[in-house]
């Protein structure tokens, strides 16, 4: 007999309206999605650049329950 498969949805906040982050953050979350994937770029290893850590600390701590997936696209991820 086959197992079941659990499908689990990341919602990417690439996307989203920053000037409101946090709630359409729990927009994503509210409709369904599981956790949110934050694509993180620092202008260096690739050209685009996104939030960085003070941005993810706050979203944080307005959305304390959501699984937050990163995706690191940055020169020096230890720093």
């Amino acid at each position: 007999m086959p197992k079941s498969l659990t499908v689990k949805v990341a919602a990417s906040i690439f996307h989203v309206d920053y000037a409101d982050l946090a709630n359409e953050c729990q927009k994503l979350l509210d409709n369904g999605a599981d956790y949110l994937h934050l694509d993180i770029m620092d202008g260096h290893f690739v050209p685009n650049m996104t939030y960085g850590h003070p941005v993810i600390k706050c979203l944080r701590n307005t959305i304390r329950d959501a699984f937050f997936e990163s995706h690191m696209m940055v020169k020096n991820p230890a720093q």
